[in-house]
């Protein structure tokens, strides 16, 4: 009956579900119901709040109407819910993961994303110019182009590479970069070349769901897990390729450029290295691997991004000071990072001292979010929360009385 009688509050559950698949449990779907669904239903019905003093009257009417005889809905009813809303709890096994691709947000984007890349094309090696008759023998194909008069006065058309028949291509690119600039570009701009980011691990082994059996239930021995992880971070671009050789000659003109030079976020590069000075390379910045893991090179993140990101920029910017760059980056958390001072726990100290740096300080605006369920709170709304101990502090909670005493005394 709910699900009949309220489709809308359905479908705000089942997102709700979804979008907390991760931690999902029938206790916090119970919940989510009692202290976000039933009353704003109560409110539609009744204009009652749940602060007021009619609201369970109100809210047994409405479980009433639904065919629930009791004042709450019970936890075996909210996973019939669950089931019915199409959830079902199974053994847990590999899949794939999307990162938020469909969220209305992300469709919009979208959408003037491609609409400013395909824009920005008419400045990159993109385009292929024929002679009408040339253009003629593949107009049956469908084929769609430019019509302009080149300086003879020859009627021309300019086509996209994507568009014209390969043979053709190999005849007509005067270029190495997999196409011709556009008769429309304003020849006043430099070309564009544009390049793309991702990343991908690579196991040491292959552990499909199922292995063959022998006649008498024979198996091979499987490995515990899947070994050793590559991660590589790649920019790949079509004028390019990967880039994945540079020449002696090339790095040498690379290094001189980048001595005695500093990548431009210092903190970043301190953080990984330890230094923010420009190291020597020694082969192509736009492949980039590290054996991922706690106990092996740690895992890529914002650091080593931002290192690989202005590397290769370097190189383009000696190597093809004619070009200018558009560089696209797959969307990944590991690309973020948080702002200088930012409440980060990793970044706290629970002890007096360390070489972290410190925290911001927090007001404490209202109790939800801020303060925790806690009884014996020692902050209240309006307070300033401080995340670095200073002389009026007692020291942390876990020291007895004279390890406070004692550590005050000793870090005047």
């Amino acid at each position: 009956m709910f699900l009949t009688d309220y489709p809308d509050k359905a479908i705000e559950l089942k997102d709700y579900i979804t979008k907390n698949l991760d931690r999902m449990s029938g206790e916090m779907v119970c919940d989510y119901i009692h202290d976000t669904i039933l009353p704003d239903i109560v409110m539609e019905e009744h204009q009652v709040t749940k602060t007021d003093s009619q609201y369970d009257e109100k809210l047994k009417i409405t479980l009433n109407r639904i065919e629930i005889r009791r004042n709450e809905i019970s936890l075996s009813t909210v996973f019939n819910l669950i089931e019915k809303l199409g959830f079902n709890y199974r053994t847990r096994q590999k899949s794939y993961y999307v990162d938020s691709h469909e969220y209305p947000e992300v469709q919009a984007f979208r959408k003037a994303f491609c609409k400013s890349y395909l824009a920005e094309e008419i400045n990159m090696y993109r385009w292929v110019q024929l002679t009408q008759d040339e253009f003629n023998e593949i107009k049956g194909q469908g084929a769609t182009g430019y019509d302009y008069l080149d300086d003879d006065g020859k009627q021309m058309i300019e086509m996209h590479v994507d568009c014209c028949p390969q043979d053709i291509l190999s005849k007509k690119i005067t270029t190495t970069y997999g196409g011709n600039l556009s008769i429309r570009k304003d020849p006043n701009t430099k070309p564009v070349v544009s390049f793309g980011q991702d990343e991908v691990i690579i196991k040491q082994y292959i552990l499909p769901p199922k292995q063959w059996v022998g006649s008498n239930g024979e198996r091979a021995i499987s490995p515990k897990d899947e070994g050793y992880g590559i991660m590589y971070s790649c920019f790949c671009s079509r004028e390019f390729g990967l880039f994945t050789e540079l020449t002696p000659e090339h790095l040498e003109r690379v290094n001189l450029q980048r001595e005695n030079k500093k990548y431009a976020d210092s903190t970043a590069l301190k953080t990984l290295r330890g230094h923010d000075n420009k190291a020597k390379l020694t082969k192509s910045p736009f492949i980039r691997n590290l054996e991922y893991g706690v106990n092996q090179d740690g895992y890529w993140g914002y650091n080593n991004i931002v290192e690989q990101f202005e590397d290769c920029v370097d190189v383009i910017k000696t190597l093809y000071p004619e070009l200018q760059t558009k560089w696209m980056f797959d969307q990944s958390s590991g690309h973020c990072k948080k702002k200088e001072g930012g409440l980060n726990v990793h970044g706290m100290n629970k002890e007096y001292g360390g070489s972290q740096k410190k925290l911001r300080d927090t007001l404490i605006q209202q109790a939800d979010g801020y303060l925790g369920s806690f009884l014996s709170r020692t902050l209240t709304v309006g307070d300033i929360q401080h995340f670095t101990y200073d002389s009026r502090d007692s020291g942390p909670l876990h020291w007895s009385q004279n390890q406070r005493i004692e550590k005050k005394l000793t870090r005047k």
